[in-house]
């Protein structure tokens, strides 16, 4: 909330609120300020696989085993921070860094399918953040789970 974010950086609420219109600003301001070094490494590795298949699962392998090493970006994937991470403005955020990734989207999958898509993803890397695994233990987790759901999303359209 924007009273817990106010007192831990040791300023009101009306402080804050001179520097940021409401909570999502503040996401976004955080996001690009923070998490943009993190995506853009993220961006360069993943790209560097083949198929846009391997590229999303080894994005949600980096995502998963990066983000708990960045202090500030973890604080946002614990429990109390659910309805931000999944919020509309996390899943806008996230179709724009997956369509950069991608390029392109399949056909069959639509705005909402897409947006359905972002969440899923967002949900697991919630999960595979707050109890995490070795890399290892990742990459294998979401090659058996996550890769054919994806292959699924761009086989058949979803």
């Amino acid at each position: 909330s924007v009273s817990r974010v106010a007192a831990d950086v040791g300023i009101t609420r009306q402080t804050l609120y001179r520097y940021f219109t409401d909570s999502d600003d503040l996401l976004r301001q955080v996001e690009a300020r923070v998490g943009s070094g993190l995506v853009e490494r993220m961006l360069a590795h993943c790209q560097r696989r083949g198929s846009p298949e391997e590229q999303f699962a080894e994005t949600l392998v980096y995502l998963a085993c990066e983000v708990p090493k960045d202090r500030v970006l973890r604080r946002y994937f614990q429990p109390e921070n659910a309805a931000t991470v999944f919020s509309e403005i996390a899943i806008d955020y996230s179709l724009r860094y997956l369509q950069r990734l991608l390029g392109s989207w399949p056909e069959g999958l639509t705005e909402d399918k897409r947006r359905g898509v972002a969440e899923v993803f967002l949900r697991l890397l919630f999960s595979m953040i707050f109890v995490p695994r070795s890399q290892e233990a990742t990459r294998a987790f979401v090659d058996a789970h996550f890769r054919p759901l994806i292959r699924f999303w761009f086989e058949e359209g979803a």
